[in-house]
């Protein structure tokens, strides 16, 4: 009798199986990486008018309202839209738009 070669099904069932489960366990994974790096890279993209708004504000005594003021540029490739607000709380804002 001649010896077969190859898998069975059983075998290649069970190494399906194991692909599943392991994309199923990284898919969620991947998905919260690429969030946390948009949210970084909209960081990255506001933190310089941060840095400018508390220079004008010790050197010059000025608040401002205007982004532009600040050197920040409005979209960004990350940003879709930067908004400031400079009451007590004040705040500079990133409205992320995703990946392209």
């Amino acid at each position: 009798m001649r010896r077969q070669y190859g898998f069975t099904l059983i075998e290649l069932m069970i190494v399906v199986a194991i692909i599943a489960i392991l994309a199923a366990i990284a898919l969620p994974a991947y998905q919260d990486y690429v969030a946390r790096s948009q949210v970084t890279a909209g960081l990255a993209d506001i933190a310089p008018g941060k840095s400018l708004f508390e220079a004008k504000l010790i050197a010059e005594g000025v608040v401002t309202f205007d982004v532009d003021a600040l050197g920040l540029q409005s979209p960004t490739p990350r940003c879709a839209q930067i908004t400031m607000d400079s009451s007590a709380t004040g705040f500079i804002a990133c409205e992320l738009q995703g990946n392209p």
